[in-house]
């Protein structure tokens, strides 16, 4: 099996994690935004956007699809949430995937591309073809157009974001006042997803993916808001307790483009 990400993704993440706890040998080919269109063509994807696992007659695009598909038959049954909590935790996660994926992009995207070319540029083609710099270094003024209005760059657009993040935020650190997991006493998919979807975040050491260091001025002071509380500290520690096997297992390849 092959597995089509970007090495910044989030959502990326959370499909590789998954696969790695699963046992199943894969490979991981890392793309690039905007440039990975030739790929996603040439692999006859239905939607242009990654993750993507591929293998024999298996092809399935998402990360929610992907977990939703090891979790059924792909190794990872354990992660299931218990079955009177699996509509609730459907709910969470899809909650998840708007008001922190969703938003926490808008809220890094949209300062480091507007001040931050060279970084981003730099995050973007971290382990993906050699030849997808130059070009990524080329194309900039059309693809970053192009992310920020994908994704909502705007004032408006930031402002709701922030709202719908802070409130995810103090729903998810109420919830995990009186218990270990989001849904109680044991890691399922839910604390996966949550855990994956903060890390752009949070950063934790486990993260196969190195952030920069020092932060850019520019999203210091998203950090500096959340930094350390509640919740950050239950993301480093999802990450420690969980995240450690398989980190070598399957180093990245440059994808084919």
């Amino acid at each position: 099996m092959e597995l089509y990400v970007f090495s910044i993704s989030h959502y990326s993440e959370r499909a590789r994690w998954a696969l790695e706890l699963s046992g199943r040998p894969f490979q991981l080919r890392v793309l690039t935004p905007g440039l990975h269109l030739v790929t996603m063509r040439r692999l006859r994807a239905k939607r242009t956007y990654v993750p993507l696992l591929v293998g024999g007659d298996l092809k399935i695009q998402g990360s929610d699809r992907i977990l939703d598909w090891l979790v059924s038959e792909g190794g990872l049954e354990q992660l299931d949430a218990p079955l009177p909590e699996r509509e609730r935790a459907r709910a969470l996660e899809a909650q998840l995937d708007a008001d922190v994926g969703h938003a926490l992009r808008r809220l890094l995207y949209a300062p480091l591309l507007q001040h931050e070319r060279r970084l981003v540029h730099d995050m973007w083609t971290r382990d993906a073809p050699a030849w997808h710099g130059a070009a990524l270094w080329l194309m900039w003024p059309v693809v970053s157009r192009q992310v920020r209005a994908m994704y909502d760059c705007t004032p408006a657009g930031i402002a709701r974001a922030t709202d719908d993040f802070d409130r995810c935020w103090q729903q998810l650190e109420d919830r995990l006042a009186d218990r270990p997991y989001l849904l109680g006493d044991r890691f399922t998919r839910t604390d996966l997803s949550a855990a994956a979807l903060l890390a752009p975040l949070v950063h934790p050491r486990e993260h196969p993916f190195r952030w920069p260091n020092p932060l850019p001025a520019s999203v210091q002071p998203l950090y500096d808001r959340y930094a350390g509380r509640p919740l950050w500290r239950w993301v480093e520690r999802v990450y420690a307790d969980h995240r450690t096997s398989g980190l070598t297992d399957n180093p990245p390849r440059r994808g084919s483009a």
